[in-house]
């Protein structure tokens, strides 16, 4: 009965959906086009996919560039044995560093995969060392300041997960996991990525979130409210996402 009334309301929320303007131009859609774009780029040879895991929302993009060589790397060797999509695969602990020659990458690119990080800035201090000079550095990230993110934080990690998987069975396996979202919102990013030696090129935030409480009609109708609005201020740092692109300076 209840798992019907969660149906009913998704629903509606999702033929809502396409009437809201806090759901337009989602940056989550905008990712791969972004990594695939710089995959282009002449000089491109190697790509590192941080967080790859089973598959790279980008690999397609390789098709257009002579010699892209795209690497997955993981902390799982589990979650990267079935990835064949991309062209190699490298199990390594982010937080211990990328085991790369410095200046030997071309791209390093993430999606929802930062927030995880205990200590992001020993990540991009140790992503300027294996970057070329112009490298490009692109990273779709969740803003720690989301009512989710909120809420994720201030729940214990096993019932948040429960209560996901409860209203989302279809995200058991890609979400989830334990998040800290160190330096997770747009004004920290910029500072954290210029501070190590990155100019930003694209720093573009999304407000919708709303899905998340689309089994309760009310909840998703005051959320799209509050989005709105916070759309309509421009209040970056209190966004649901970031998609955000920088160059390592030459």
């Amino acid at each position: 009965m209840f798992r019907a009334f969660i149906r009913r309301n998704r629903a509606i929320c999702t033929r809502l959906e396409r009437w809201l303007p806090n759901a337009r131009g989602h940056t989550y859609r905008l990712y791969a086009e972004t990594v695939a774009n710089a995959l282009r780029e002449p000089g491109v040879r190697l790509v590192l996919d941080v967080g790859g895991g089973k598959t790279c929302a980008f690999a397609e993009g390789r098709e257009r560039n002579d010699g892209a060589r795209i690497v997955a790397v993981d902390i799982s060797a589990e979650e990267l044995a079935g990835n064949r999509i991309v062209d190699a695969r490298l199990a390594a602990d982010l937080t211990a560093g990328l085991p790369l020659r410095q200046a030997s990458v071309d791209v390093i690119a993430s999606r929802s995969v930062l927030e995880h990080l205990d200590d992001l800035e020993a990540f991009v201090r140790d992503a300027a060392r294996v970057l070329r000079p112009g490298g490009a550095f692109i990273h779709w990230v969740p803003g720690k300041y989301a009512p989710f993110a909120v809420i994720n934080r201030m729940m214990p990690h096993a019932l948040a997960r429960r209560v996901l998987y409860y209203v989302e069975p279809e995200v058991k396996g890609i979400c989830g996991f334990r998040a800290v979202y160190d330096q997770c919102y747009p004004s920290a990013l910029r500072r954290l990525f210029e501070r190590h030696g990155f100019e930003i090129t694209v720093m573009r935030p999304s407000y919708y979130q709303s899905s998340y409480y689309a089994f309760f009609l009310p909840f998703y109708l005051l959320s799209s409210l509050y989005e709105i609005v916070l759309q309509a201020l421009g209040v970056q740092d209190l966004c649901a996402h970031v998609l955000i692109a920088a160059r390592r300076k030459e």
